[in-house]
């Protein structure tokens, strides 16, 4: 019965050692998707930027391509 019961402890020890392991996998996940999900909410910020800027840029070729229109009629 002692082999038995020297099986069942080697398994048992096998998996708490498992399920350690999976416990630092998943805490060092988790710490990745919180830098992660900090890193979106950034782009998002910078991205509001970008589109600011572009929207700025469209303003102004249209404003030339308008002045472009009237000094063409003017040639």
């Amino acid at each position: 019965m002692e082999p038995i019961f020297e099986k069942i402890l080697t398994e048992l020890q096998a998996l708490r050692e498992g399920q350690a392991r999976l416990e630092s996998t998943q805490l060092q996940q988790g710490q990745e998707l919180k830098a992660l999900r900090k890193d979106v909410a950034e782009v998002k910020v910078e991205l509001r930027y970008v589109w600011e800027d572009i929207k700025k840029l469209d303003k102004r070729l249209d404003a030339q391509g308008e002045e472009l229109v009237i000094l063409k009629r003017l040639k």
